[in-house]
């Protein structure tokens, strides 16, 4: 377990990253063994179980499917469409929508980007290497965030300035506003992916209310889009331990399979409440949460994660914050490791994952501009048990096509330009919702050495950049988000440009379409 000191550090740093453009994001899920695995239990060091198969050997997966045939049905795609860092990436059936902030944007100075303003869309299954624009959708340049959407399905929920929001059907490019008495978010994000604003599943869409501003003064509100019109279901304020009505919450989570709606409270009243989606009338269930109960207290700088009765979230009652899974209908408690309160966990297909923060090896470097953590991952129904990322294993660079000679004369390798990176470590994870894959990449403000990495339920590989035009061969990438269908991501590509080891880097839309991988 970490010191105190040196863990202090560690929160105390998370703000300078996020001034540098290279703060944590939260989404997704992913996975690796290690040399201490075993299950993982709250507190002190990883002494016993099964290393989960890591084991060393090879640390380069393959070339993910991708075999310079025709890059209309290639499994790894890096289109020409460059991004900023500001906007939000998220997929849904068959389409992936993506924001592009203005050029006044102070999330853009970081990166270039040749798309305009807006929230645009893509099919994955329809793109290639050569694509370098979506479709924009209608007055998104000026009428709606390009930060804080949702994707549900075929259609993208869009937030106003104003709070309020408007469904958009991609397949019929209708538009409808939903009005402000029924939907009015109690408060915007700064940045994308932030807990506590909006978040979709299936159909629904999940949202935290104003009750000053909504006619029926409750917080929690699903829009249903499943329809040509959008439902608004509006479920009951809960009632705390003292009897009082509760009408503030740090953030919300849908299901969709399980027809369960999870809302946790602030930081001034504890308590979770589970509500469903069939009886949207009926009073919440309450879960007494707060420091010293068996639940603990739920962070607010993570989304909570909720799949067939599980709820899964980091308990930060403590200084060092706690991976914590609740099964709703007994109200059994799993804890797991250490953390950091900002780093994302994942649920999805019966299998779990999160970053984890025990001891100084799990953290890939301590520089402002290097927060990779160790991954563990784990099927729900062996809780607590899980598999962690080996502290020891690197991966070997592959053939790139990046020139890295400098006009000043010098050729630089690749040992000169890169460093080996840790398997198994990374910012961002999501798991396909079948269970089947688990994905680690970088975070929401990406950065040279963040790798894409893939488990099937054993060790992480890297995968092989179809173009080669990354520093170290493999496919480079951040803030990536799974559905179904595919994984989205912003890919790396570099270009040498006689400047050796600083090659020009652009962050361009990349997807992998899940289907073609093992064609």
């Amino acid at each position: 377990m970490m010191t105190w000191q040196s863990k202090t550090w560690m929160v105390k740093l998370l703000p300078v990253a996020m001034v540098a453009g290279l703060m944590i994001s939260a989404g997704c899920t992913p996975m690796g063994p290690g040399g201490d695995g075993g299950s993982g239990g709250n507190g002190g060091g990883n002494d016993g179980g099964s290393n989960g198969g890591n084991d060393g050997g090879s640390n380069n997966g393959g070339s993910g499917g991708n075999d310079g045939g025709d890059s209309a049905k290639a499994a790894i795609i890096k289109t020409q469409i460059i991004v900023s860092l500001g906007g939000k990436i998220d997929v849904g059936d068959d389409l992936l929508v993506y924001g592009v902030g203005s050029d006044e944007d102070e999330n853009v100075v970081f990166a270039r980007f040749n798309q305009p303003a807006g929230v645009h869309f893509l099919i994955p299954s329809e793109i290639d290497k050569d694509t370098d624009g979506g479709t924009m959708i209608p007055g998104s340049d000026q009428l709606f965030g390009h930060r804080d959407f949702e994707v549900a399905g075929k259609k993208v929920a869009l937030v106003r300035s104003n709070n309020s929001m408007s469904i958009y059907d991609t397949q019929t490019d209708n538009l409808v506003d939903i009005d402000s008495s029924e939907i009015t978010l109690h408060t915007l994000p700064t940045v994308q992916d932030v807990p506590g604003n909006t978040i979709s599943d299936g159909p629904y869409v999940a949202t935290i209310n104003d009750t000053d501003e909504v006619a029926d003064g409750n917080a929690i509100k699903i829009i249903d889009t499943s329809g040509d019109q959008p439902v608004v279901m509006s479920f009951p304020n809960p009632l705390g331990e003292l009897n009082e009505e509760v009408t503030q919450f740090s953030q919300v989570i849908v299901d969709a399979d399980s027809r369960q709606v999870v809302a946790a409270g602030t930081s001034f009243q504890n308590d979770f409440y589970l509500w469903s989606l069939d009886d949207p009338n009926a009073a919440a269930e309450r879960f007494d949460a707060g420091p010293g109960t068996e639940f603990g207290l739920i962070g607010e700088a993570t989304q909570m994660r909720l799949e067939d009765g599980y709820l899964i979230y980091h308990d930060v009652s403590d200084f060092d914050p706690v991976v914590t899974m609740v099964k709703l209908s007994d109200r059994t408690v799993h804890r797991f490791d250490s953390s950091l309160e900002e780093s994302p966990v994942a649920l999805a297909g019966g299998k779990l994952g999160y970053f984890m923060f025990e001891e100084d090896a799990d953290l890939e470097d301590s520089s402002p501009s290097t927060l990779m953590l160790r991954s563990a991952i784990g099927d729900v129904a062996s809780a607590p048990a899980v598999t962690r990322a080996n502290q020891l294993d690197l991966y070997d660079f592959r053939s790139t096509s990046v020139s890295l000679a400098s006009d000043a004369g010098p050729v630089f390798s690749q040992e000169d330009c890169a460093e080996q990176k840790h398997v198994g470590y990374g910012e961002s994870m999501c798991i396909t919702p079948d269970g089947s894959r688990w994905f680690i990449a970088g975070g929401s403000q990406p950065r040279a050495q963040d790798f894409v990495l893939m488990s099937t339920g054993g060790a992480f590989s890297d995968i092989e950049d179809p173009e080669g035009t990354t520093v170290t061969g493999s496919l480079m990438g951040a803030d990536l988000v799974c559905s179904s269908d595919a994984v989205a991501f912003r890919g790396l590509r570099e270009t040498g440009d006689g400047t050796g080891c600083i090659p020009l880097q652009d962050w361009v839309i990349s997807v992998i379409v899940l289907d073609r991988l093992d064609n």
